[in-house]
């Protein structure tokens, strides 16, 4: 077994809007006055983004066969193949243990995740 760590850099850039949200268009990009875009991802500075974030990677682990622990939410296990796998996660940064040998196919499962 090996304990390693992965780093999301954008990792709010990932999450998926639930609800509709406008935001004014960006000074020197538009020349129309007045106008407005819906955004469709989230944004750094969105009150939201975390939680979007955490909705997001919970919803691709789940399918990926992971569960969070009764005890925090932010450990996800997955014990339906051959070998146990833990994954902490904390904001945009995991903390993974696995054995040796299956390390970069998990690994490539979060890269495929963020």
């Amino acid at each position: 077994m090996g304990i390693y760590s992965y780093d999301v850099s954008t990792a709010f850039l990932h999450g998926n809007i639930d609800t509709l949200l406008f935001i004014g268009s960006i000074p020197g990009y538009d020349s129309k006055k007045n106008t407005f875009r819906i955004l469709k991802k989230s944004l750094y500075r969105l009150k939201r983004a975390p939680l979007l974030w955490y909705l997001t990677l919970m919803r691709h682990l789940k399918q990926a066969g992971y569960k969070y622990t009764r005890g925090d939410k932010c450990l996800f296990v997955r014990t339906n193949v051959s070998f146990p796998v833990m994954l902490g996660v904390y904001v945009d940064d995991f903390i993974l243990v696995c054995p040796a040998e299956h390390y970069e196919h998990i690994l490539l499962l979060l890269y495929l995740l963020s």
